[in-house]
């Protein structure tokens, strides 16, 4: 990888139509705020940031810079535009006169800029003497100050909307002396002017008459430059004649605005990091390192922009193009129409997942999660370069296993078979039941080691299925390496950095499926069951999948598998800061923690269980904590915490030392 940063004009920048943007990209998340701020900057000759270019089999394709972009191409070819960010960031109201607004444009200005206070009227008077007695700087505050003051006028030029057209617009409303102007287009249904054909228009007018002249546009040049371009009556021309000599003074201050805005921008600069063939992983570092307030790239987003992942990725087949259809709609981002190999990974999940076994991929307003995009790329470099790493991922590229309009569809169809195997089993069918998928459960990482060794697994058995004796054998190892994935996270082996673990795992995945042995198991629930995890208290989350596995091997099904469920506590957290005598570690061990339904959980909110009076609410917490009511005042005394510990340890050791056999000898 090679790389160069240079400056370039915020005009070529924009207008480059070579570069291109990723088939992937984030929808626009610049607010008013950081729009107009960004104007600031370019109005007051400050360098506008940084962007990231990745130059790939000669095209450039723009890493980092699509809001900055999209936010400079739209303040400078749209005033109205940059009025309404203006004016909600300067919190002026439609009725405010030029005063006002100037007045407010100096604080708030000034106040960003963490300049002195000055007195307005001074600071209009005083542009060009304010800094004369500095010898050197590294900007020219006059010129500073002039571009601001652009920036003013444009904003000045502007206002006074009224029925959704501008004061600016208005004065170049020519239509009733011409049927047509290159600026009026239909918008909404209905005729308009188009503040960015108008400015465009006024721009080209102004640069044909400097071509042969030093001075000022005059009148009879801009009459003529419309009657040249558009055919009038005679009795049309004499109004329009009119029409432009009562309104030239704003007319020629608008167009010297236009003129004196496209110079600010024809001289402003932005950085450009332009890349040579980076690397998913070297584009996300020198990202974070030169934008640490940003949005970190996102791998789909680098890997969308790279020539492999583009190449057409020939599936004839209406049904999987609708599933794409859909990732994008999903995703909120425009599709062309046409598949290419970033879909077929980047649409992987959630076709392999349909069931939720696996994953949790849709967000509470049933927009699919884009960690699920990046999930599918990793599942496959899981498979074919053995590892889950950014390298591992661009690996793919140059590898020769893998024949892109074949491989992939099958391996995605061999996974949705894997999948129908393992739900033959019932203890994977009550899983499922209770509606919290593995990467819930256990994190991403481990959840794609388990489908990937299951996967391998299958393969060796020589693809079984579900009831042959080989099947069956499938469906233990299987269970085998659920057992030991929960044992693991619950004592923080998958903590930290997984990426290394699960290229070892695969590396070596026949090891995989040993039994974790019974004491381990047992010494593990009697230092949780007491609020200790390896010397330190117990956390919530690392017991979250022993709750679940419970349910699984007491064969236990939800009442309601629609419902959500959630984890709760017996004793309310309240109780251990009212009794200092009871270990606190005690409040989030495995002892105090049942399952409980979402409604059921705020039903029972912090009170004790001998507080609780609806039936059927008491009922269900006997059932999954195994308390019979007859003793729910006794454990709504905390200072008999001890006992409630040594009632449940004994239900858990029972658990892990005969279902658990059961479980993993079937």
């Amino acid at each position: 990888m090679g790389y160069v940063i240079e400056s370039e004009k915020v005009t070529n920048f924009i207008q480059d139509t070579k570069i291109k943007l990723p088939r992937f990209q984030r929808k626009g998340t610049w607010k008013d705020k950081q729009n107009f701020e960004l104007a600031i900057s370019i109005f007051q000759g400050y360098p506008v940031g940084v962007v990231i270019i990745n130059k790939e089999k000669k095209v450039s394709w723009l890493l980092d810079g699509r809001q900055r972009r999209n936010a400079l191409k739209e303040m400078r070819e749209n005033p109205v535009k940059l009025y309404e960010w203006a004016k909600k960031y300067l919190k002026f109201r439609q009725n405010f006169n030029e005063h006002e607004i100037t007045g407010l444009f100096h604080s708030k200005v000034s106040s960003y800029l963490q300049a002195e206070d000055k007195n307005n009227e001074e600071y209009e008077e005083d542009i060009e003497k304010e800094y004369e007695d500095i010898e050197e700087s590294s900007f020219d505050r006059n010129d500073q100050a002039i571009g601001l003051k652009i920036l003013l006028e444009i904003i000045l030029m502007v206002h006074e909307v009224k029925n959704g057209t501008s004061k600016w617009e208005a004065l170049f409303d020519f239509t009733e002396y011409f049927n047509k102007l290159k600026y009026v287009k239909i918008i909404e249904g209905e005729k308009r002017i188009d503040p960015v054909s108008l400015r465009s228009f006024l721009l080209e007018m102004s640069r044909e008459y400097q071509r042969d002249n030093d001075d000022v546009i005059t009148k009879d040049f801009f009459i003529n430059y419309y009657l040249d371009q558009i055919e009038v009556s005679e009795e049309k021309i004499t109004e329009f004649k009119n029409a432009v000599v009562n309104s030239w003074e704003y007319i020629t201050n608008s167009i010297k605005i236009i003129d004196d805005s496209e110079q600010v921008f024809d001289e402003a600069r932005i950085g450009v990091i332009n890349l040579t063939n980076a690397s998913p992983l070297d584009a996300q570092n020198i990202f974070s390192r030169i934008n640490s307030g940003g949005t970190i790239l996102k791998a789909e987003e680098l890997l969308s922009a790279k020539p492999f992942w583009n190449i057409r990725y020939n599936i004839i087949n209406e049904d999987y193009k609708e599933e794409v259809r859909n990732l994008y709609k999903k995703l909120g981002v425009y599709w062309d129409g046409t598949l290419v190999r970033w879909d077929a990974a980047a649409i992987l999940i959630s076709n392999i997942d349909k069931k939720g076994v696996f994953f949790d991929i849709y967000k509470e307003d049933n927009k699919l999660d884009i960690e699920s995009v990046t999930l599918g790329f990793k599942l496959i470099s899981a498979y074919f370069t053995k590892g889950i790493s950014a390298n591992h991922v661009t690996q793919l590229e140059t590898s020769k296993d893998i024949d892109w309009d074949i491989s992939i569809k099958n391996f995605e169809n061999d996974i949705k078979q894997v999948t129908d195997v393992l739900l033959n089993d019932k203890h994977f069918k009550i899983l499922k039941n209770w509606n919290y998928p593995l990467n819930k459960m256990l994190g991403n990482a481990p959840t794609l080691e388990f489908i990937t060794i299951c996967y391998l697994n299958w393969i060796d058995k020589n693809r079984p299925i579900a009831n042959s004796g080989e099947g069956k054998a499938f469906k233990r190892d299987a269970k085998i390496l659920l057992d030991k994935l929960i044992y693991e996270y619950s004592i923080r082996r998958w903590s930290g950095s997984s990426d290394s673990k699960v290229r070892f795992d695969i590396g070596n995945w026949k090891d995989r499926l040993k039994i974790v042995p019974h004491d381990d198991w047992n010494d593990l629930i009697t230092e949780v069951s007491e609020g200790e995890n390896k010397g330190n208290n117990v956390k919530v989350k690392t017991l979250i999948p022993i709750i679940y596995y419970f349910e699984v091997l007491l064969e236990r099904l939800p009442e309601d598998k629609n419902e959500i469920h959630q984890i709760d506590h017996i004793f309310p957290q309240e109780k251990f800061k009212e009794n200092r005598n009871i270990n606190e570690a005690y409040k989030d061990s495995l002892s105090n923690l049942i399952i409980l339904t979402k409604q059921e959980n705020n039903l029972k909110g912090n009170k004790p269980l001998n507080e609780i009076t609806d039936p059927s609410l008491k009922k269900s917490i006997s059932r999954v904590s195994g308390i019979n009511e007859s003793d729910f005042d006794k454990y709504s005394d905390i200072s008999n915490f001890n006992k409630l510990i040594e009632q449940r340890l004994e239900f858990f050791k029972s658990v892990i030392n005969k279902n658990r056999k059961t479980f993993l000898s079937n």
